[in-house]
């Protein structure tokens, strides 16, 4: 700040370096991000207890009887290969331009990094030859639940930003409400992500070796 205040001409102004509210504002959206993370679980909790949707609420399934040489060998290899390969990939990302649908650019390049380790993922399950995955199939109920809890998130953010006129964000994490373009792009986005995630959770099954 001394600095800025020695080189800098005309719209500074002599602060002490000390006198800073950006740290405070970090604390507090950050506090709110967090509140967020928070109200989403506990909304999908209350959620679960609604009879119509209690028939989600399923005891947990072991991921296996027995942790064997094959099993630690595809922990190490789902655990190391996503971040081993996040350079590498992300530069082949390069190549997914942005275009209308896709139209953003950083976005692009975690997707196609995603993409590529769910394939490797498959790869690794056939080389391996674990069982089938087993994926509970209620996708109604699922999707209820899913769209319920966004909704009260969104809401909540919303009414945040009306009030205080600020958003759930901390350094260069942000949440803001989702306006129509924005909404186009996370429904084209939303199946391919979907994708990995299906893929990449493959491995937590009770049939994955």
């Amino acid at each position: 700040m001394d600095w800025f205040q020695t080189r800098l001409t005309g719209a500074a102004r002599p602060l002490p370096p000390g006198d800073q509210i950006w740290l405070w504002k970090e604390v507090g959206t950050g506090a709110g991000f967090l509140g967020f993370v928070i109200l989403l679980l506990g909304t999908f909790q209350v959620l679960l207890g609604v009879p119509v949707l209690a028939g989600l609420a399923r005891p947990a399934e072991p991921v296996g009887t027995e942790r064997g040489a094959k099993w630690w060998l595809a922990a190490m290899l789902t655990a190391v290969v996503p971040a081993a390969t996040f350079f590498a990939f992300m530069e082949v990302g390069n190549l997914f331009f942005p275009m209308k649908l896709f139209p953003q650019y950083i976005t692009n390049q975690l997707l196609v990094w995603a993409l590529l380790n769910g394939l490797l993922t498959l790869g690794l399950g056939l080389v391996l030859k674990g069982g089938k995955s087993a994926f509970s199939h209620d996708w109604p109920r699922s999707l209820a639940i899913a769209v319920i809890t966004v909704a009260v998130g969104h809401l909540s953010l919303a009414a945040v930003q009306a009030v205080f006129g600020v958003d759930y964000r901390f350094w260069v994490l942000g949440l803001k409400p989702l306006d129509a373009p924005h909404l186009v792009m996370a429904l084209a986005y939303l199946p391919l992500w979907t994708g990995f995630f299906l893929v990449s959770c493959a491995p937590c099954t009770p049939t994955w070796p």
